[in-house]
């Protein structure tokens, strides 16, 4: 019966200061218009033996999130498709 909208934003520099030697796993499930801005700063909170999940993107959209994953540093290790939606595992790359 009651649906609250929340605006919130994200400030990159919260993950380091979170956590400043690294994370063994990030798991963001956000539209890719919010996710790929934020790819570089998954790259340097992630532990270099750590893995990345992404998940909640347009199938559409996948080509684009594992372009910018990868230039950010994040090689895509498997994909899995659920109807139109689409979530990739990466690696941070050596």
């Amino acid at each position: 019966d009651a649906i609250e909208l929340v605006h919130v934003e994200v400030d990159p520099a919260w993950l380091t200061e979170v956590r400043a030697d690294g994370f063994d796993l990030i798991v963001a499930n956000v539209l890719s218009g919010i996710l790929v801005p934020l790819l570089e700063s998954f790259r340097a909170a992630v532990r270099s033996t750590g893995l990345v999940i992404l998940g909640g993107i347009m199938d559409t959209e996948a080509g684009e999130v594992t372009d910018a994953a990868a230039a950010a540093g994040l090689d895509l290790v498997r994909a899995d498709r659920e109807g139109e939606w689409w979530t990739g595992l990466f690696r941070p790359r050596d």
